[in-house]
Formats: C-alpha cells, structure tokens, sequence
C-alpha cells in the first residue's frame, strides 16, 4: 500500500509531463485563451514577447504626431489674435468722397458702415467694403467673399488710389477670415486721428497744355496742369522754384486740378513744381516743351472772336490776329495769344 501511494503521485507527474508536452506542441490556442488574449490571433502568445520590442517602434514612430496637433492647438488662439491693418487715413483728416470718409475709424466701433452704405457706388466691391466694416464692428456676419472684386472705374486718379488702399485693406480682411473661419474678432490695426492716406500727399499729375482757346497764354508763356490730392482753391504752385500764376483750379472730391502759367523754356527740359496744400508741400516734376514749340500753339482763330467764356475787355477793335502775338487788343478768357498790357489775368509772370 505504501508502494501504491508513492506509485500515484509518480504516475500523476508522468501524466502532468505529457499533458504539458502535448500543450507545447499544438495547444497555443487553449494557453492564448487561457492567458487571457482571446481577442488576438493564435499566434499572438508564441510572439507576444519578441512583438514588445518591434510595439515600441511605432510608439516612437508615433510620438512626434501629438506634437504637431498640439502645436496646431496652441497656435489657432495665436491665430485668431494675428492683426490686420485698416484702412490708413484717420477720422480727423479723412479723405472724401463720403464713401471713403464713413470707414474712417481709430477703433472697430467707430467707423460709420451705414453711412458708407448709404453713398456707396453700387459694386460687389463697395458691398464687401461695407460687410467688412460691419463684420469687424461686431454689426453683421463675416462675409463668403474669398477674394476681393474689382472697384468700379474711378472717376480720377486720386479715387483710383483711395480704392486701391481699401481694396489691400480688404483683401488683408479676407485672408484673415480664410485662415480664421470659426473666429469673429480679429485684433485690427488702426491708424492714428489724424493719420493721413498717402494718396492725400501725392502729385498725381503734371503735363504742358497745348493752347486749346480755353486759357489766355501770353506769347513765350505755357500753361501747366497739376492735379494732386489735398489740393484746393487756396493752393500755390512753384515750377522751377518759381510762383506760377493760378489761372483755374478745378476741386475734385479731396484733390484739385490747378492750370498754372508759367513762362517758356528755351530748352525742352524737366524741372520741379510744388504744390503747397493745407496738408503740407507736394512735389513732383513736369516736362516743359522749348518755347518756340510752345509759342506756335498760340495762334488765335482767323476770326478773331473769343473761342470760349465772356470777354471782359471788350469787342476785339483790332481784326483778325496775324498769329504774330502783337494784336491791338484780345479779350480775356480766349485762346488768341494778348498784347502787354493785357488784363492782369492773362499777363505773362
């Protein structure tokens, strides 16, 4: 009996020993569903420990990608807070016309948008520039707009540059937007009070006129167009370093065309024109013709009369002019070349 008890737990381990053989040869099944990786293939007990060393390839393959979210997360509120620069004149010293001078602002509730609404030139231009104006208020919606339509034609080309800084301006808004969709306040610059657009301190245009009848040009003498913005009624000019006489100043919405008298070369040459406008000295230059090209577009009509505007010297009592620029008497206001002693407004300076 002693024999039997010390034979059964012998029999027992060999049986133990073959059950365990039989598991390591084809029961990785039973010892994977055993060990708990149901859920992984067969195979996943007999590599679970060679598969730790390749898992922690992509885990650090796999942590530079949180870097980027974060990083993306971290710069979106940067983002939202990048500014963009307004329009550049300022609500003391605004440009006109009112469409212009209603989106003056120092701040993103002190532009007037529905005063600029009210003037503007019916566009999808002007129609963007108001929804911008309200959108950055806090009044309206931010636009769909992905680019920014053309202006309307300008009417000179002092409007032509006003358009073309606000056109910037808002081309700026909606690149902002574009990069911000879910965003409503965007952190604008804006300028000073008193800020001025630099289209307010430009010389836009200068050029000799040929003598067309509108102006008196005496003989040896030119007559100049200068059109700069801030100019006015009140305006001087120099050519040359020179006062020109102001023969007509015409205002057009914050600039003005000024016709200025100023005497012949005798040599084509360039030289300089300032023009001094409540907002300051504006130069530029202007190409004057040689006097002799310029005093043989002075021959008045064979007929003598006036070609334009009312005499204020009376009937001509000398005749046709003989284009020599020596006629008896001529009327002010004419394209006919005059005598010295003419009316002030129409002698040489």
């Amino acid at each position: 009996m002693t024999r039997r008890r010390r034979g059964w737990p012998a029999v027992s381990l060999a049986i133990a020993v073959a059950l365990l053989l039989g598991a390591c040869g084809g029961g990785g099944g039973d010892v994977s569903a055993t060990t708990g990786g149901a859920h992984t293939a067969g195979a996943t007990g007999r590599v679970s420990t060679p598969s730790n060393t390749p898992s922690a390839g992509p885990t650090e393959a796999a942590e530079p990608s949180p870097t980027p979210t974060r990083t993306a997360r971290e710069q979106t509120p940067a983002a939202q807070d990048e500014a963009f620069a307004y329009v550049p004149w300022g609500p003391d010293d605004p440009p006109v016309p009112p469409r212009y001078s209603s989106l003056a602002a120092t701040s993103s509730t002190a532009a007037r948008c529905d005063d600029a609404a009210a003037t503007i030139i019916p566009s999808a231009f002007w129609d963007l520039a108001v929804s911008v104006c309200r959108a950055v208020a806090g009044a309206g919606p931010w636009p769909s707009a992905t680019s920014v339509p053309p202006p309307p034609p300008p009417t000179n080309a002092y409007e032509a540059c006003l358009d073309a800084e606000l056109a910037a301006m808002l081309q700026r808004a909606v690149r902002w937007h574009a990069a911000n969709p879910g965003a409503t306040a965007p952190q604008v610059r804006y300028p000073a009070r008193g800020a001025l657009s630099p289209c307010q301190t430009r010389v836009f245009e200068t050029r000799a006129l040929a003598d067309d009848g509108r102006y008196a040009v005496p003989p040896g003498s030119l007559a100049v167009l200068v059109f700069a913005g801030s100019a006015d009624v009140a305006s001087t000019v120099t050519v040359d370093g020179q006062p020109a006489e102001v023969l007509d100043v015409e205002p057009a919405s914050g600039a003005a065309t000024l016709i200025v008298l100023v005497p012949a070369p005798a040599q084509a040459k360039t030289v300089p024109v300032a023009v001094t406008t409540t907002r300051g000295v504006l130069t530029s230059t202007v190409a004057l013709p040689a006097a002799n090209l310029a005093t043989s577009t002075t021959a008045p009509p064979t007929s003598g009369t006036p070609t334009s505007g009312t005499p204020t010297s009376g009937t001509p009592t000398g005749g046709t002019s003989t284009g020599t620029g020596t006629p008896s008497s001529s009327p002010s206001g004419t394209g006919t070349s005059t005598p010295s002693g003419s009316p002030a407004g129409s002698a040489s300076p």
